[in-house]
């Protein structure tokens, strides 16, 4: 088995971490457990708020699609769009804007830590075939515009 895995599972993985670490600072923020956000029942307005504040942060911060978010955090889709418009709503507020900017930039911080770990990840093993090479005149451009070169029906002149 190689050191690879394939593309998709790489980023599943990524953004289950990343989901873990605004999980993480949301829970240190407004003391909670990590459990706690990720349970799937209803709960207290703390640890719901804290758990919206998360989702916010992997949609902002982590740019990750609702439906990722949705499926880090085992909630609906709609959920998710809820506790984002929730969060920016309160951020109306200097103090909510302030506290939610803090957490920004602690999630900023990890990213940067996460994107490094996913170089680092995926560089090809030393010993990995080279690329594939173009044939003599071709290049990448012309290999892709081959592919995407959308077929043209050519008209027949009418016959009168």
């Amino acid at each position: 088995m190689s050191a690879f895995r394939p593309v998709e599972s790489q980023f599943l993985v990524f953004a289950a971490r990343t989901a873990q670490e605004a999980m993480d600072i949301a829970a240190r923020a407004f003391g909670v457990t990590i459990p706690e956000i990720a349970s799937k029942g209803r709960s207290r307005a703390r640890v719901a708020y804290s758990r919206q504040v998360a989702m916010y942060l992997c949609h902002v911060i982590g740019r990750m699609s609702l439906t990722e978010i949705s499926i880090a955090f085992e909630r609906d889709r709609t959920t998710v769009a809820h506790a984002c418009h929730a969060i920016e709503d309160r951020r109306e507020s200097e103090i909510c804007d302030r506290q939610i900017a803090v957490l920004e930039s602690h999630m900023r911080e990890r990213m940067e830590v996460l994107l490094r770990l996913q170089r680092m990840r995926t560089r090809p093993p030393p010993d990995a075939p080279p690329p594939r090479r173009p044939l003599d005149g071709e290049d990448r451009d012309s290999r892709v515009r081959r592919v995407l070169r959308p077929r043209v029906k050519r008209r027949r002149p009418r016959s009168r």
